[in-house]
């Protein structure tokens, strides 16, 4: 009985730090999204993009791509990011959840 009590408590143990583990490289990556756009922004002396949580039917105004956030290495919905410079020259960046592609996938 002890040993099956131990057995599951080191299962949920292990299921918790993977969960764990995704949520931080996720944040990781939109951290490295952000530090992209700041550097990108100073070099083109151009405005850092206030960040905006895309909605359904949000027309975009997408001229030139810079920068779309890296997918997590593992299954799920994570949020992303893509930054872009609209038909002025303005940059912009939007986020939005998205299916991750799942390791093992082609």
């Amino acid at each position: 009985m002890i040993k099956a009590s131990i057995a599951a408590l080191l299962f949920v143990f292990t299921l918790t730090a993977q969960a764990t583990s995704f949520y931080t490289d996720n944040r990781i990556l939109l951290e490295e999204h952000e530090r992209f756009v700041e550097s990108y922004a100073e070099k083109t002396g151009q405005k850092v993009p206030t960040v905006k949580d895309y909605e359904y039917g949000m027309k975009l105004d997408i001229a030139n791509t810079i920068r779309v956030s890296r997918d997590p290495k593992s299954c799920g919905v994570f949020k992303r990011m893509s930054t872009f410079e609209n038909s002025k020259g303005e940059l912009e960046t939007i986020r939005y959840s998205m299916l991750s592609r799942c390791p093992g996938e082609n």
